[in-house]
């Protein structure tokens, strides 16, 4: 089965439009789809800055060398502290 692509052209209050016409469970769809585009957007537009690309490597780095703590020491070190303030 061939799959035939169309571009369209319609301005934005028109979209709006259409939008405000889904059902609930369309625009719910839409949101995600939406959201899901958003952040694969702004996942590029990130790994464009440069300040940005070598954040991301050093903490790679980091993550490889084992420099690090998981999240359930981390909350268990918080506890503590919280424990060790209320005394």
């Amino acid at each position: 089965m061939a799959t035939d692509a169309v571009q369209i052209s319609i301005t934005f209050d028109a979209l709006i439009e259409a939008v405000g016409k889904l059902t609930l469970a369309d625009k719910q769809r839409l949101l995600g789809i939406l959201d899901q585009q958003v952040a694969e957007a702004e996942e590029a537009a990130w790994e464009q800055d440069p300040a940005v690309r070598a954040e991301m490597q050093a903490s790679r780095d980091e993550l490889a060398a084992g420099d690090y703590i998981t999240l359930d020491d981390y909350l268990d070190e918080q506890r503590r502290n919280d424990a060790d303030s209320a005394s």
